[in-house]
């Protein structure tokens, strides 16, 4: 019978790996991405950074039963960004997970003799290599745990829905990610934080939260944008003009 200690049991033994199978277990599979030399601080790295995302996450959750897209970044030179999502049932809670696979410089030539960045190195109970912790291990273990889960219930089912969303470009700010989210609101939106306490920390009532779920821009947002951008457009055309005449203008113009 399928039980959390039977998970977590499998997830323990991924983890150390099979003695008997050299290249197996969570230290291979991260040696793996640790070895794409995935910097976002560095040029030239471009191809490793959609490399990561769509040669070695993007297959590894499709096998998990995800329905992976890359997208590329909404601002020009920065990294592209991965999103995933299993479905098992709408009126399930839905779980949103984060991360991001590039890394800082890999400043190759100041690393001690032994140890390079982009070979994952084991001395002792320490492991070495870029990402290891930042962030290629965190979502590694996130998803092999998913896996575990899985294989322990033996039914394909989570018992819950997950998203998952990858960034490649958090190392230089994270940007592009806020123009991202707010594309795609509707589609990252999750339950991990319910909707009544987050609106109680945010101070704001539940009904037009709701009421922006269902309509995110409104009539009157759209006319106050035009309204916006009629009086900046007049203030372009006469620049020597200052609020007062462009109010007039626009009290004129109804």
């Amino acid at each position: 019978m399928a039980s959390r200690e039977g998970a977590i049991a499998r997830a323990t033994r991924f983890f150390d790996g099979d003695p008997g199978a050299p290249g197996s277990g969570f230290k291979a599979l991260l040696a793996a991405l640790v070895a794409i030399p995935s910097t976002a601080q560095e040029a030239g790295r471009e191809a490793d950074l959609h490399r990561y995302l769509d040669g070695a996450i993007r297959p590894w959750v499709e096998r998990l039963g995800f329905r992976a897209t890359l997208h590329p970044n909404p601002l020009p030179g920065f990294g592209p960004i991965l999103t995933a999502e299993r479905i098992e049932d709408p009126a399930r809670p839905t779980v949103l997970l984060y991360g991001h696979g590039d890394t800082v410089r890999g400043l190759d030539d100041q690393w001690r003799a032994g140890l390079t960045p982009w070979t994952l190195t084991g001395e002792g109970d320490r492991w070495y290599g870029r990402g290891t912790a930042d962030n290629k291990g965190q979502h590694a273990l996130n998803l092999a745990a998913l896996e575990a889960v899985l294989a322990e219930r033996g039914t394909g089912k989570l018992g819950c829905n997950v998203k998952l969303v990858l960034e490649m470009a958090e190392e230089r700010g994270s940007r592009g990610l806020r123009e991202f989210v707010a594309a795609h609101a509707k589609e990252l939106a999750a339950d991990g934080i319910p909707v009544a306490v987050t609106c109680r920390v945010l101070k704001l009532a539940r009904q037009p939260y709701y009421r922006w779920l269902k309509e995110a821009v409104t009539t009157a947002d759209r006319v106050a944008a035009a309204r916006a951008n009629a009086l900046f457009d007049a203030h372009c055309e006469d620049p020597e003009f200052g609020y007062r005449f462009l109010a007039d203008e626009a009290e004129h113009a109804g």
